[in-house]
């Protein structure tokens, strides 16, 4: 099985702020307080793409 890692700054308070949900049917999307702002099945997988797109809720 693959594994997936996701590594963030806890000094940087991103723990609070990133949630994993589980899925199926191949679903992988990126939603920021409620709007979804990348989805696998619409969007080009593209790792800037999705940092670009989440950047500006974050601030």
């Amino acid at each position: 099985m693959t594994e997936v890692e996701i590594e963030y700054c806890v000094p940087c308070g991103f723990l609070d702020r990133v949630a994993l949900v589980t899925g199926d049917h191949g679903v992988l999307t990126v939603t920021v307080d409620g709007e979804r702002v990348w989805d696998k099945s619409e969007d080009e997988f593209d790792p800037d793409l999705v940092l670009r797109r989440v950047r500006p809720h974050v601030g």
